[in-house]
């Protein structure tokens, strides 16, 4: 079954769109995150979906300067293209829709301040850069006040992604091997105490208080329509007065390979024992076969018996078999392991 989306309404209302297509032109395939009901009064299975206020899937064929991007979070928060000349472009993206590749253009929201609470919030992106050392040392990201001083810049002078609430005076950033010419999940967690997170491929590689909150955004922008080359963005989210949890985020990046966009290792396998009884959870045996790392970050979630989520927790594992306490997780049928790295319940 396919339903064509044509406008806001029919998103708004359609009754269920999971696992249909979701694209205002035919061409993204399998809604696969957002609001899988296609409406934004639905709870849905994955918490802090109810806060999404924005969703680029950037699924147009072409771009050219004042096209309109479509907002898939039930909003209405639509963009516009804003070319300088160069062009902004349609590539290949993830999740089975297309991207936009920036290349001396932006893609401007306007005022976001009716339905953006700047004291706590996610901004998560789909990111392929195309330089580690290119022409420019800075290639602004996303921004608020379309303004590189409040917001996420990747830049190569090392390679390092730097975030800023008011001015170069207020920032963090993180230096770390960032995969060039391949799709990275970034995403950037702001919370009340204002501690920022940085998470790049499910992975939390940086956290630190800043002590400075995000002014209270006019204006907001995707990309730099000063910068060239910056590279491809898909499946642009912002989720307002919700700082997402790291199984939250893990679960945004495991997205990618379930959809089988993503190249790699990727490991999900559902336990359960005989009988169907719910279990009061001690502890469980995982082979673990990774590289010289030494260790690995394994999510285990309680499923009930229709494999909806009931809560998750996240274990270290070393190579080999051993056993690890998961007394936390709530009494269930049944648990799913998710790796990047090839494991196995044994």
């Amino acid at each position: 079954m396919q339903i064509k989306i044509e406008n806001k309404d029919d998103w708004n209302n359609a009754e269920e769109l999971d696992g249909v297509s979701a694209d205002i032109n035919d061409e993204a395939g399998d809604l696969g995150i957002g609001y899988p009901s296609g409406r934004s009064d639905v709870e849905t299975t994955l918490p802090g979906y109810i806060d999404l206020i924005l969703q680029y899937r950037f699924d147009s064929s072409s771009y050219s300067d004042g096209d309109t991007i479509e907002d898939y979070s039930g909003e209405s928060l639509q963009g516009t293209v804003n070319d300088s000349g160069t062009g902004a472009s349609s590539e290949s993206g993830i999740l089975g829709t297309n991207s936009i590749f920036f290349n001396d253009s932006e893609v401007t929201v306007g005022d976001i301040d009716s339905e953006f609470d700047e004291s706590q919030y996610t901004i998560s992106m789909w990111f392929w850069p195309q330089h580690d050392n290119g022409p420019t040392s800075s290639y602004g990201l996303w921004d608020f006040n379309g303004e590189k001083d409040n917001g996420l810049l990747y830049r190569t002078d090392p390679q390092r992604l730097e975030f800023r609430t008011d001015g170069t005076t207020t920032r963090t950033d993180w230096a770390g091997n960032i995969p060039v010419q391949e799709w990275n999940h970034i995403v950037v967690t702001f919370s009340e105490d204002d501690e920022v997170n940085f998470y790049l491929n499910g992975e939390n590689v940086h956290s630190e208080s800043l002590g400075s909150h995000t002014e209270a955004p006019n204006d907001f922008r995707v990309g730099d329509n000063t910068d060239s080359d910056i590279g491809k963005v898909s499946d642009f989210m912002i989720f307002s007065n919700k700082v997402l949890t790291e199984s939250e985020v893990r679960q945004l990046y495991f997205d990618g390979f379930e959809d089988d966009t993503l190249e790699g290792v990727y490991t999900s396998e559902i336990f359960e024992p005989e009988g169907g009884d719910e279990v009061e959870w001690e502890d469980i045996e995982i082979t673990a076969d990774i590289d010289a790392s030494g260790s690995c970050d394994v999510e285990v979630k309680a499923l009930d018996q229709d494999d909806n989520e009931i809560d998750s927790t996240i274990i270290e594992v070393e190579d080999g078999t051993d056993t690890y306490d998961i007394s936390g997780l709530s009494d269930s049928p049944k648990i799913q392991i998710e790796s990047t790295h090839e494991v196995d319940i044994s």
